[in-house]
C-alpha cells in the first residue's frame, strides 16, 4: 500500500540512496576530513565485513535498514570464530559510526532511527617484553645479514622512542640531526609534527647504521631497496623472523610502543609527557596505560601538583609571619 505523503512534508534529501551510494559518499567526506588512508582501509575492512553479511546489499536503500538487521549482524559476527571479542567489538565500532553517519545525514530517515549498541567484552591486557626478552632483543647480533643488522636497529629505535610503526616508517635520513640528538617526525595520526629526542647510544647506533647503509638524505631511515620506504607488512616479517630467531616468542613491534609507555612512567615521567611522545590526541587514551598496568603515577602528581605547589607557598609565608610575631 502506498503511504501518503502530507502536501508540506520535506522529504528527507537522501533516503532514497543506496548503501552503494552511501559507501562512496562516506569514504570521500573522511578523506576531505584528512583522515590517514591506513584509517580508511581499516573502515573499508570493516565495513566490508558487514555488507558481506547481507544479500545485493549495496543495491539496497540505506532507509529500509532496521535495527532488526543489525541484530541479524551481530549473529553473524558473533558465530565468527575467527575473531575474539575485542576484535569483534572494534568491527562494531565502524558500523556504529557509519550508521551514525546514515541518520545524521539523512540517508536514514528520523522515523527509522534506532540505538546501535556495540557488545561487551573484557578487555585483555597486554604483556609487555620482560627485561629478559629486552635483552636478548637489543643484544648487537652481528655477525648477521644486513636484514637482521637493519631489524635490530628498528628494535632499538622503537622501544627507545615508542612510536608507532607508521611514523617511524615515514622518517627520511635528513630529518634526522645527529648533533642535536632528535628526530624530526612528520607524519603521525594526529598530524602533528614531532620532534624526538634521541639517548646518545641511540645515536650512535643510527650514526653506523647509515654509514654502514650508506644512505643520503633522501632516503627513508629504515629503507627497503633503493632508499625506498619499506612497507608496513616487510617490518612486521622481519621483526617476527628476527624475535623467534632468538627464542623471544612475543613478536609485535606495537608491543615495543607499549613496554616504552609502561617503562617511562614506572621511571616516574609525566603522563602529560607520555601523551605527547604517544602522539595521544588525548590524555585519557594515555590514562589508559596507567589503568591497564595499575602504575604508581605518585610521583607524577606530586611534582606536577599546582594545588600542592601553591599550598607550600602558603605554608611558608605563615611560618615567616609566626616568626615575625615571636
Amino acid at each position: 500500500m502506498a503511504i501518503a505523503k502530507r502536501k508540506n512534508e520535506v522529504m528527507a534529501k537522501n533516503c532514497n540512496k543506496t548503501f552503494g551510494q552511501a559507501l562512496s559518499a562516506y569514504y570521500h567526506e573522511k578523506r576531505s576530513e584528512g583522515i590517514k588512508d591506513g584509517t580508511i582501509a581499516t573502515y573499508k575492512m570493516h565495513l566490508d565485513y558487514f555488507s558481506n553479511a547481507f544479500n545485493n546489499f549495496l543495491d539496497v536503500p540505506c532507509n529500509e535498514f532496521s535495527k532488526m538487521d543489525y541484530t541479524y549482524f551481530l549473529d553473524c559476527l558473533n558465530a565468527d570464530d575467527k575473531k575474539n571479542k575485542i576484535t569483534k567489538q572494534t568491527y562494531c565500532r565502524s558500523v556504529k559510526a557509519f550508521l551514525y553517519w546514515l541518520m545524521e545525514n539523512e540517508y536514514i530517515t528520523k522515523e527509522n532511527h534506532f540505538k546501535v549498541n556495540i557488545p561487551k567484552a573484557q578487555k585483555v591486557i597486554k604483556v609487555t617484553y620482560t627485561d629478559e626478552e629486552l635483552k636478548i632483543l637489543l643484544q648487537d647480533p652481528r655477525p648477521c645479514s644486513y636484514s637482521q643488522y637493519q631489524t635490530w636497529v628498528y628494535i632499538n629505535f622503537v622501544i627507545a622512542t615508542g612510536l608507532r610503526e607508521s611514523s617511524i616508517l615515514s622518517i627520511k635520513k635528513k630529518q634526522y640531526s645527529p648533533n642535536d640528538f632528535c628526530v624530526l617526525v612528520l607524519e603521525t595520526k594526529n598530524d602533528n609534527a614531532l620532534t624526538v629526542h634521541l639517548n646518545v647510544d641511540m645515536c650512535n647506533i643510527l650514526n653506523e647504521y647509515i654509514s654502514i647503509f650508506e644512505l643520503n638524505d633522501s632516503d627513508y631511515l629504515f629503507c627497503a631497496q633503493g632508499g625506498k620506504r619499506m612497507s608496513r607488512s616487510t617490518i612486521i616479517d622481519n621483526v617476527a623472523k628476527y624475535n623467534r630467531s632468538r627464542g623471544v616468542t612475543k613478536t609485535s613491534i606495537h608491543l615495543f610502543r607499549h613496554t616504552f609507555a609502561k617503562r617511562f612512567l614506572e621511571n616516574g615521567g609525566s603522563v602529560v609527557d607520555l601523551q605527547r611522545l604517544l602522539d595521544h590526541a588525548s590524555l585519557e587514551t594515555t590514562m589508559q596505560y596507567v589503568r591497564d598496568y595499575s602504575l604508581d603515577v605518585k610521583k607524577t602528581v606530586e611534582v606536577f601538583n599546582p594545588q600542592k605547589e601553591f599550598t607550600s607557598v602558603r605554608k611558608k609565608n605563615a611560618i615567616n609571619r609566626k616568626r615575625k610575631l615571636e
